[in-house]
């Protein structure tokens, strides 16, 4: 990370050019932010950052995968779902899988306690549900929201003020039941 003047965003699962992460790097780098672009495959991290970069945008490639702890552990020395959803929520059977919704409950439980155990670090931790986003083929036929709309949704809780809300759940910066 070359300039530390900037707002520091780190983009997790970003693996295609074709996804909400990729779009969402791109967004955060055209708002100035400084964007740490992660995906489980380095080369891939790699090669989807220097097309951003050749765009003019600051975009560090970064490997991650967060189902590794150790993996994790890295990234965070590196860098100084919804239960109510009517389509995607828990008591739902979208075809997503049991993991799929346990691992989402328990990110969002994980940015409410972080956000409440630090208060006074400065960091605002909120999650954001970017809705069922055409990222795969098929998904615009079957009423997904453009990706860019969806990286939008996130970008705006990138730029919520350090004295805005912290621990929330929210999609289009509407606050959502979790």
């Amino acid at each position: 990370m070359s300039d530390n003047s900037r707002e520091v965003a780190l983009v997790t699962g970003v693996g295609r050019r074709e996804g909400i992460g990729f779009e969402l790097c791109r967004q955060l780098a055209a708002k100035r932010f400084t964007v740490i672009l992660a995906a489980r495959n380095f080369s891939s991290a790699r090669s989807l950052a220097s097309e951003l970069s050749r765009d003019g945008l600051q975009v560090d490639p970064l490997q991650l995968d967060v189902t590794i702890g150790e993996s994790v552990a890295a990234v965070a020395t590196h860098i100084a779902g919804s239960f109510g959803d009517l389509a995607f929520g828990l008591t739902t059977n979208n075809g997503m899988g049991t993991s799929y919704a346990v691992a989402k409950a328990a990110l969002n439980a994980l940015t409410a306690k972080m956000a409440h155990e630090e208060p006074s670090s400065g960091v605002r931790s909120n999650a954001v549900c970017p809705g069922f986003t055409a990222t795969l083929l098929g998904g615009k036929a079957m009423g997904a929201r453009p990706v860019g709309d969806g990286a939008a949704s996130i970008l705006w809780a990138c730029e919520i003020a350090r004295d805005g809300p912290a621990g929330g759940f929210f999609r289009d910066g509407k606050p959502m039941r979790w």
